[in-house]
């Protein structure tokens, strides 16, 4: 953990958690000074209520006392001018399991962020004796004073934060509490309990600005506990697991505290020094440069408490689990009081750290508090944030602004703060105080003024406030020449009763007002003031109180008086207020008319003359007249306009004429009366009465009556207007509707009634004075004014036009409704419409109204107030226009009792219904179609299960299963022909044509149609273009995909789908002829022809295929490439394609369809295959030419197809061939495979069976590969396989492209060795490293066939074969080898002339009969270096069988088979020298690595030897000798006449195995064995060591001691890099082994060496080898006895002869002797050259082989075989003695040597 609380310093030493803008230092480095119960701010002098961990000053203590602190000899913070203290609670993990506590260490740092109120003013340093305590430790809910963090990564990512320390986690990297002090301070208090010395900036807990309250800025302090949460059962999560020092769980209860202790030089300087503030960031103090000075980690490290610490009992460690919470601190959670201790803990002991408390209020010096100013006059005392910053007054808006207008104001109004400032608008703000939390912004307030550029008013949202004490005067007021004081504009406030209008006394407004009318009419009441207000308005009072409104500038009363613009009456929302207490107001005249009273106020009740009145044009005049014609004595007018009547007016206040001065309507240079006032008149002066005015109307005219608004002339009347109108018009329309009295009104307009009009509403009849507009000479009254007239009793007759008029009933008021009980209406309604609609439905009667509208019912339920029916012609039907369809709110009424009803309509039809979009009739399923028919839209919604359809619009169609709106509606409605039949409708708009959906089906005489829809976008399957489409094809092609329906549109076009569609269209709308087709129809580009597949009898998915008499079946497009081929089963190419040969090719593999394709492809399969999503096309689709050039082979991606029932076949029968087939697995690794130009199919069969393979492939013409498993791929089409062989064009070898194998027998004829080669010829075959024939070599210059097969037969080997003229190769098993053309081994034999010896790296290879073969079993070269099919066969031990009967065999070659027997007599022991020999009693045959059959037989005295295979004798054992068995001392018989060439080298290797059975000896003497190291080839096989079987029985020489010893064979390849092969046999406790790398000085053994002699150049002339360079005894002997030699010599150590005969040759000491053979400088090889001879026995190569069945072969150039440990190992290794010498001396040769076995 301590490494991670390093890791956290450094970290939070470079984080910066301040604002670009804000100032800030932290300090990083800080040490826990104590952990102890000590508070001095809130417990002074006692034992703190918990445990705090401190830090700071030396001098905490127990109470606090800036000087005493202050001079603190160190603090625990590396900056030492700062001896204040800083604590928070400590912190505890809770243990529950063990109910313990535990202390957690904190790593603590802390900020001072300095912004500032302004940029105008810097931060204060702390006051000295400055307590503050932020938090509250009782607080249980979110406080905004404090974060936590729970720190999770190294690098902080990822990090959690909420607002107590309850993570639902661990914390590995610490808890981190952040805690925020107030940094504004009120400027005079240290200390206050409840903490409202300290206060907040307006922007979270450091930023923004201080309050006025508290406007001194501080550092503000942000304090961080690290906590390191983790040391203690790290991983647990914190949930529950934390308590504070006072118990609580919430951490909500969070608090920390600071006392002052800083010196104060020194962070007053910090606070403006450069360098350490206006840098924009967060700087660490030691950044600072005054304070950096300052910076002391030693003292800060090792400062202590100068009076101790006071100690708990327990808990003053951290990381110490303790019992219980220091003090008395229960856990507390969430809720409830703090728990009691029962018992009380005892209190400690705290004297040790009491003293002095200091002062609680700043000292003189540092006390900032404000003061208002006391000197009369505005003085500047503040720059506040905000309008509301000043309170208790009002505000205005003044965009010239300036600081003494807004002054002004608020004096005026009585305020003594006064502040500018801009919210949006320039605002002058008034009041009686400042806000305590109004934000100060000191130094901000420099915006100039908009009306003063060189003041200062504040700014946006930032005011500049000012202040007047009592005794300041305003200096703006202005004086009238009357004595009247303007005080000014007053915005009034927004409730105007709470200011000067809600305390007037007296209120009018003018049409004249002016500013002299009101203070008049103020000054007559003897008010103290005078307002204007709304042009208009005067009010007077006595009290000044604006109450809330404000006095601003005058400038802001802009509204004109009405009587008198130039001057301003206030505002809308302001007052021009005057005093008037001093004014002195003149009086004024105006002329009236005779029978003026005066001008009086008419507030209400217009003088009690309300007995008539009118308005409109008046003049006093006819206002007199107007009141006598009624009979009244008194007129009055008022308002310019209106005329009121009355016998007995009331008098109220008089005004000034001034307010009675509104000129007359009638005359403008009369006056009548005013705004509230009337001018008053008695009628004694009229010229006019009511008889002169009867005398000049027409009969029964009663007067000129008002007729508006309430003053309605006839009650409960019928009116209607007309042009032309006259008097008798409208009489006589009254009189039709029965009414008593008539009136015409406005010159058109005529009235009917009961009643006459009161006498109220009786004006003159000079005011109805309208001319009727149908006769000129007669008045209709006048706008709102009617002449009303008594009726004659004349009846009157209705009529009505169109020929219905006989029916008609009358003209109803229609305004609710009369017949409801079917309502409906039609663009195109008349009359008969109607009715017959109302007689469908079965009602009596039918009215038309509104054009359009028509009801039903039997019984007229509405207004019974009927109209002329002149009324009801007010609206022409919309369906006839010489009908008419009733009024606006009028209705014809007719009856329907002669209407006949006929319907006719599709079947299923039920009615026609309305419909809404808002509310559907039918809700379930709708669509549009064109062409739409009844029948169309039945199907639709019967296909999907409804029980209802509806059309509508012509083409619209709706389904459901219920009726769920609309009603019923007329026949007649719907009357919009179907889209998809003129003869029928389809509804109309809102309307459908109801129908019954119940088994409705469409049918085109196709099984499984569905119907015509138009939706075919809505088919969700495959589909395709055709032009060969028909309904049945469709149809069958989607039954195929597994879709449930088919559609065919276009003509052309067939789509499948799962689900149907649902767009029903008119079957007749799927009209396009099908193109394969013409009697079907196939849909059309708009329409898609459906149908059901389930219902179409359709029982398989399979194509229709029919063939026509050529077997053609047709044109098909095949499917995408998704889908597959229509005949996937087979496909071939060919550059001669024709139908017959696809046909004849398809039927050849089985097939029952063939198809061709771009011309030259060829497609089969037993049936078109229905998943293809193939289609049949038109036969024009088949067009492209067979690249056969006879006949049609399809097209690109189009198939002709033909059935091959009766197609001949083309194919040719060829020997052995079994038929073309695709590869398969069959060229994977095959046991042999080969590839030439070369290359024939008999060749390649010869070279399968010549390894023993069953099976022949031939591909590419040129590749070959053989193997007994049929693992080729399936059949391909027989003209497949065109790839001429390239050695022979007649015959085939595959496809091009090794695309498909053409796969042959090996038993045939064309699989034998061809005619005219020697015996046992298996063929021509590369030869390299490793050699074909490995075991043992040799090369003569008179090399033949039947010379090598004598050698190899000598020497056991049944397989041999020669190369390069001279060299004979043999070897054990019958390679399976690649054979190339017999012509490539082309060099002949030297020894017979007419046969050829291989070539160069190449070997004529023979086999006799029987040979075993090395199929499966040997790794052979391929025939080309670049072949990429080479045998790559490894020997293996399985499938060998040895016919020993009582042997245990060891077998290392495959499928082999022994058949070798010895034969031994009573006493006799034979070696097996073939891999699989049997024993005639109790004998052990081993099998080496060959078949060969050996028998040896011995006579009763002779002792064989064990070859060096390991074979185990049956005799007794006896010594450990191991001797050699002589051979025979008859002589071999040469050959007559067989050419012996010299020159020749033969190699050999022989080993002896020392065995526990060997024969015994017939002396006691130990062989001493020699091994030779041999250089092997490079096989897989197991290639065994040479060991010689005895031929004979020769007696061995009594006394001699047999040596063995072994030649080394140089390899036989001229580039090969061969590795060792061994034999390892066990050593014996019997026997003496040599070193395999040394050389036993022992005599060669009896029977084979006989000694040295001396001769001439004549003794062994025959068959000479000179120059050998790789000579040894055993090669000479070998090389004799192939010759038909007896003896061998050697001398000069390189030169070989042979005799038959020794005759001649004188035996001398062997030390004659000693020239060193060439082949082995450890053996001798005669001496002087054709004079000392060394002289052996000739004898044939021995194979040898391997009885021991413990004996384990090794590789040299393994480790094993190199490690010493093998210590129980005799171990014989076969390699040249230098390989670097051999390989360089055979590639100067040319020549090849004996294989290294």
């Amino acid at each position: 953990m301590l490494s991670r609380l390093v890791y956290l310093f450094t970290l939070l030493a470079t984080i910066a958690f301040v604002a670009a803008q804000d100032d800030g230092w932290h300090l990083d480095y800080i040490y826990i000074l104590a952990d102890e119960e000590l508070d001095p701010i809130v417990s002074p002098n006692q034992q703190s209520t918990h445990m705090h961990k401190i830090i700071g000053g030396s001098r905490f203590s127990a109470f606090y006392n800036t000087d005493y602190y202050s001079a603190a000899s160190c603090s625990s913070l590396r900056q030492q001018a700062d001896k204040s203290n800083y604590w928070m609670p400590n912190l505890y993990v809770i243990d529950s399991s063990t109910k313990q506590y535990v202390p957690v260490p904190a790593h603590v740092r802390f900020y001072y962020f300095l912004a500032r109120n302004s940029p105008y003013q810097y931060v204060s340093p702390y006051p000295k004796g400055l307590r503050i305590l932020t938090g509250d430790p009782m607080n249980k809910s979110p406080t905004n004073v404090a974060t936590f963090t729970c720190q999770i990564n190294q690098d902080f990512s990822n990090s959690l934060v909420q607002n107590n320390f309850n993570f639902n986690r661990d914390c590995p990297w610490g808890m981190k509490t952040e805690l925020f002090f107030p940094p504004c301070w009120d400027g005079v208090n240290l200390y206050k309990e409840d903490g409202s010395h300290m206060n907040w900036p307006d922007n979270g807990v450091r930023s923004g600005s201080c309050p006025f309250s508290h406007p001194v800025r501080l550092p503000a302090i942000q304090l961080e506990y690290t906590w390191s949460t983790s040391n203690y059962n790290p991983g647990q999560s914190l949930a529950g697991k934390l308590a504070w020092a006072n118990g609580d769980t919430t951490g909500y209860g969070v608090h920390g505290d600071f006392v002052e202790g800083w010196d104060q030089s020194v962070l007053a300087r910090a606070l403006n020094a450069t360098g350490c503030v206006n840098l924009g960031k967060a700087i660490t103090m030691g950044d600072c440069p005054v304070l950096g000075a300052y910076f002391d980690d030693n003292a800060a490290v090792n400062c202590k408490p100068e009076r101790g610490v006071l100690t708990e009992s327990f808990g003053n460690a951290d990381n110490v689990p303790i019992p219980r919470l220091p003090g008395c601190n229960p856990l507390w959670g969430a809720s409830g009081a703090k728990p009691e201790c029962d018992p009380a803990i005892a209190g400690l002991d705290i004297s040790p750290f009491t003293g002095a408390d200091g002062s609680l209020v700043a000292s003189a010096a540092d006390n900032k508090q404000f003061k208002l100013p006391t000197t009369p006059g505005w003085s500047n005392i503040a720059c506040l944030k905000d309008i509301s910053s000043v309170t208790g007054g009002v505000s205005y808006t003044d965009s010239a602004m300036t600081v003494e207008s807004c002054q002004a104001s608020c004096l005026a109004a009585g305020y003594q703060y006064a502040g500018t400032g801009q919210v949006g608008a320039w605002n002058c703000v008034c009041g009686s105080g400042i806000r305590s939390t109004a934000s100060v912004y000191p130094g901000m307030c420099t915006t100039p003024c908009p009306g003063n550029s060189k003041q200062q008013c504040g700014g946006s949202y930032i005011f500049n406030i000012w202040y007047a004490p009592s005794g300041t005067v305003n200096n703006s007021t202005q004086t009238f020449d009357d004595g009247t004081t303007s005080v000014g504009c007053y915005n009034n406030p927004s409730t105007a009763s709470n200011g000067l209008i809600g305390s007037a006394t007296y209120n009018f407004q003018s049409g004249s007002m002016t500013t002299e009318t009101c203070i008049a009419a103020c000054h007559n009441l003897k008010t103290n003031w005078a307002l204007t207000t709304s042009a208009k308005w005067c009010y007077c009072g006595n009290d000044w109180n604006f109450g809330t409104g404000s006095i601003v500038p005058s400038s802001y009363c802009t509204v004109g008086c009405t009587g008198n613009s130039t001057q301003k009456c206030g505002d809308y929302y302001r007052s021009s207020v005057y005093n008037i207490s001093a004014a002195n107001i003149e009086k004024s005249t105006v002329y009236h008319p005779p029978g003026w009273q005066g001008c009086y106020q008419d507030l209400s009740g217009h003088l009690a003359l309300t007995n008539n009145s009118w308005s409109g044009t008046i003049t006093p005049n006819t206002c007199i007249n107007g009141c006598a014609e009624l009979g009244y004595t008194y007129a009055g007018v008022e308002n310019g306009k209106t005329c009121y009547c009355g016998s007995s007016p009331q008098t109220t206040q008089r005004l000034p004429v001034s307010q009675c001065s509104m000129a007359c309507s009638g005359n403008s240079t009369a006056v009548c009366g005013g705004a509230s006032a009337m001018d008053l008149y008695t009628t004694n002066a009229a010229t006019t009465n009511q008889t002169t005015v009867k005398a000049s109307k027409p009969s029964g005219y009663l007067g000129c009556f008002q007729d508006s608004g309430s003053n309605i002339a006839f009650q409960n009347y019928y009116s209607y207007t007309v042009n032309p109108m006259s008097v008798e018009i409208c009489k006589q329309s009254c009189m039709e509707l029965g009414y008593q009295y008539a009136g015409v009104e406005n010159g058109n307009q005529c009235r009917c009634g009961n009643n006459v009009p009161q006498t109220t509403q009786y004006v003159g009849n000079l005011y109805c004075n309208k001319v009727c507009s149908g006769n000129s000479s007669e008045t209709c009254g006048a706008g709102g004014l009617l002449e009303a007239y008594t009726l004659d009793a004349a009846s009157m007759n209705a009529v009505m036009p169109g020929i219905s008029a006989s029916d008609y009933i009358s003209c109803y008021d229609n305004s609710n409704r009369g017949l409801t009980a079917y309502t409906y209406y039609d663009n195109g309604m008349t009359i008969e419409k109607c009715r017959t609609t109302c007689s469908e439905f079965g009602y009596g009667l039918a009215s038309v109204y509104l054009s359009k509208y028509c009801g039903c019912a039997n019984t007229w339920t509405g207004n019974q107030q009927k109209y002329p029916s002149s009324s009801c012609q007010y609206y022409k039907c919309g369906g006839n226009s010489t009908e008419w369809c009733g009024g606006s709110t009028q209705a014809a009424v007719y009856n329907t009792s002669e209407v006949t009803v006929t319907i006719s309509k599709p079947e299923g039809w039920v009615s026609c219904w309305t419909d809404s979009g808002n509310s559907r009739t039918l809700t379930d399923y709708s669509y549009s179609a064109s062409p739409m028919s009844g029948k169309a839209c039945r199907v639709a919604c019967a296909n999907q299960g409804y029980a209802y359809a509806g059309t509508e619009a012509g083409n619209q169609c709706f389904c459901g299963n219920k009726i769920s709106g609309g009603a019923k509606a007329p026949t007649s409605q719907c009357n919009l022909q179907c889209s998809g039949n003129a003869n029928e409708t389809c509804g109309a708009q809102g309307i459908m044509d109801l129908y019954n959906a119940t088994g409705a089906a469409a049918n085109n005489g196709i099984q499984g149609y569905l119907g015509c829809f138009t939706d075919d976008s809505s088919f969700n399957g495959l589909s395709y273009v055709s032009d060969y489409m028909t309904v049945d094809v469709c149809n069958q092609w989607c039954y195929a995909r597994g879709s449930a329906y088919a559609g065919v549109r276009n003509g052309n076009q067939c789509k499948c789908s799962s689900s149907a569609p649902t767009l029903v269209t008119t079957t007749a709308s799927c009209k396009n002829p099908c193109s394969g087709d013409s009697t079907q129809n196939c849909g059309t580009s708009n329409t898609i022809a459906t149908y059901q597949l389930s219902n179409t009898g359709i029982k398989s998915a399979d194509y229709v295929a029919t063939a026509n008499s050529t077997g053609y079946v047709g044109c098909y497009h095949e499917g995408n490439t998704n889908t597959g081929r229509m005949l996937p089963s087979y496909y071939f190419s060919s550059s001669s394609m024709t139908n017959a040969l696809c046909q004849s090719n398809c039927k050849a593999l089985g097939y029952a369809y063939a198809g061709t394709e771009y011309g030259s492809q060829c497609y089969c399969a037993a049936k078109l295959d229905p998943v293809s999503a193939g289609f049949r096309v038109a036969e024009s689709q088949c067009s492209m030419a067979c690249a056969g050039k006879t006949g049609i082979c399809g097209n690109g991606n189009v198939l002709s197809v033909w059935a091959t029932a009766n197609a001949q076949s083309t194919i040719p029968t060829v020997e052995g061939l079994k038929g073309c087939y695709s590869a398969g697995t069959f060229n994977q690794a095959p046991p042999l495979g080969y590839s030439g130009g070369y290359m024939t199919s008999d060749l390649c069969r010869r070279a399968c069976r010549n390894g023993g393979y069953s099976i022949a492939g031939l591909t590419n013409g040129n590749t070959c590969v053989c193997g007994n498993s049929a693992t080729y791929g399936a059949a391909a089409a027989p003209s497949t396989c065109n790839a001429p062989c390239q050695g022979n064009t007649t015959q085939t070898c595959g496809a091009q492209f090794s695309a498909a194998w053409s796969i042959y027998d090996t038993t045939g004829a064309g699989s034998q060795t061809p005619s005219g080669f020697p015996a046992n010829y298996v063929g021509c075959a590369n030869d390299g490293s490793p050699r074909v024939l490995p075991n043992y070599s040799i090369t003569n210059g008179g090399m033949s066939s039947d010379a090598c097969r004598k050698i190899c037969t000598a020497a056991g080997y049944n397989n041999y074969g020669t190369e390069s003229s001279t060299q004979c190769y043999c070897g054990t098993n019958r390679p399976s080898v690649a054979l190339l053309p017999d012509s490539q081994c082309n060099s002949k034999c030297p020894g017979a002339p007419t046969e050829s010896c291989g070539a160069g790296g190449k070997i004529s290879l023979y086999s006799i009969a029987g040979a075993s073969s090395g199929g499966n079993s040997t790794t052979f070269p391929s025939a080309s270096a670049s072949a990429s099919g080479s045998v790559s066969a490894s020997v293996s031990a399985s499938a060998s069988k040895s016919a020993s009967v009582s042997a245990s065999a060891s077998v290392s070659a495959s499928s082999s088979k022994a058949s070798s027997v010895a034969a031994s007599s009573t006493s006799s022991s034979v070696a097996a020298s073939s891999s699989a020999s049997k024993a005639a009693s109790s004998s052990s045959a081993a099998a080496s690595s060959s078949s060969s059959k050996a028998a040896a037989a011995s006579s009763s005295s002779s002792a064989a030897a064990a070859s060096s295979s390991s074979s185990k004798a049956a005799a007794a054992s006896s010594s450990s000798s191991a001797s050699k068995a002589a051979s025979s001392s008859a002589k071999a018989s040469l050959p007559n006449g067989g050419a012996i060439a010299t020159g020749g080298t033969a190699s050999v290797t022989e080993s002896v195995t020392a065995g526990s059975t060997s024969a015994p000896a017939q002396s006691s003497s130990t062989a001493a064995i020699t091994s030779a190291v041999t250089k092997p080839v490079t096989s897989s096989a197991a290639v065994p060591s040479s060991a010689t079987a005895a031929s004979s029985s020769a007696p061995a020489p009594s006394s001699s001691t047999a040596a063995a010893s072994s030649s080394a064979a140089a390899p036989s390849s001229s580039s090969s890099s061969a590795k060792a092969s061994s034999i390892t046999v066990p050593a014996t406790s019997t026997s003496t082994v040599a070193s395999s790398t040394t050389t036993s000085t022992a005599a060669i053994p009896t029977g084979t060496s006989l000694g040295c002699y001396r001769g001439n150049d004549t003794s062994f002339a025959s068959t000479v080898m000179t120059g050998h360079d790789n000579l040894t005894p055993s090669m000479c002997q070998i090389w004799c006895n192939a010759n038909y030699y007896t003896y061998s010599g050697l001398s000069g150590g390189n030169t070989c002869g042979c005799s038959n005969t020794l005759d001649g040759l004188i035996s001398v000491d062997s030390d004659r002797c000693t020239s060193t053979c060439s082949g082995d400088n450890t053996l001798s090889c005669g001496g002087a050259v054709n004079s000392m001879y060394s002289v052996f026995r000739a004898q044939a190569a021995v194979k040898p082989n391997n009885t021991n069945n413990n004996s384990k072969r090794f590789d040299s150039s393994t480790r094993k075989v190199r490690s010493p440990g093998n210590a129980g190992e005799r171990r014989i290794v076969h390699s040249a003695r230098n390989n670097k010498n051999v390989d360089q001396s055979m590639k100067r040769r040319g020549k090849g040597v004996f294989a290294n076995w």
